[in-house]
This record gives structure tokens, C-alpha cells and sequence, in this order.
């Protein structure tokens, strides 16, 4: 794919949080999109998205998928194990 443009978005997360949404996240990066990709990366502390797309109408939309995407991984977290990642 020729890109045009491309965001990368940090995030800082405790190593238990990251590793959850590294895992929830990986099948986006299997799941190729029309004109877009994104991956995610992570290190000890942090998670890296990254979106490539042709267009800025595709990488605003990609953007918004991935970053709710996030949050709903967050929030189930949440509801699930109240927080607590370690059982």
C-alpha cells in the first residue's frame, strides 16, 4: 500500500494492562482494512498505535476505531476483574 499518511499514538500502561490490549489488539493488525493498517506494538510501559492510510479521511476514521477499541478493552477490564489484572 502507498501511504499518505500515518499517525503514531503512545500510551503509557502498567505491564499487565498493556499486555491485555496488545493481545485484544493483534487481530487488527491480521484484519487488513480497506486503504488502511494499523499495528500495535508494545514495551514494558508503553503501547504503540499505529495507523497508515491514503487518505486523511481513512486515517481519521481508522484512528477513531482504534482508539475506541482501546477504551472498550479498558472499560471490560474494568467490569470484568474490577481492575485487577492478576486474578
Amino acid at each position: 500500500m502507498k501511504c499518505k499518511c500515518e499517525a503514531k499514538i503512545f500510551f503509557e500502561a502498567e505491564p499487565n494492562l498493556g499486555e491485555a490490549i496488545y493481545r485484544c489488539m493483534a487481530q487488527e493488525s491480521d484484519d487488513p482494512h480497506k486503504g488502511v493498517d494499523i499495528k500495535v506494538e508494545r514495551s514494558r510501559r508503553y503501547l504503540c498505535l499505529t495507523v497508515a492510510a491514503g487518505n486523511i479521511v481513512s486515517l481519521r476514521s481508522a484512528l477513531n476505531t482504534g482508539l475506541r477499541l482501546i477504551k472498550v478493552i479498558e472499560d471490560m477490564i474494568d467490569i470484568i476483574d474490577g481492575g485487577d489484572l492478576n486474578g
